[in-house]
């Protein structure tokens, strides 16, 4: 039973890394509540974080608006 739930955590991690699986599915999956999994997923350096290239422009650019904003 063991290993089963060995294979269940790396099949989570690997799932989510990839971006198959959304956080709160891969801790189910794996038997986890979300908090616990981040930790998990951090000790194996996997980023919980999931921005593209694309979205951190955007969110740069919004800020940068929102910053204009505030100046004036």
């Amino acid at each position: 039973e063991g290993f089963i739930k060995l294979l269940q955590l790396y099949a989570a991690m690997k799932l989510f890394e990839e971006g198959k699986l959304s956080l709160g599915k891969a801790a189910s999956l794996a038997g986890y509540n979300r908090i616990a999994f981040i930790d998990i997923l951090s000790q194996h350096h996997i980023s919980v974080l999931r921005h593209t290239e694309e979205t951190l422009d955007r969110e740069i650019q919004a800020a940068q608006d929102m910053a204009r904003q505030l100046e004036q």
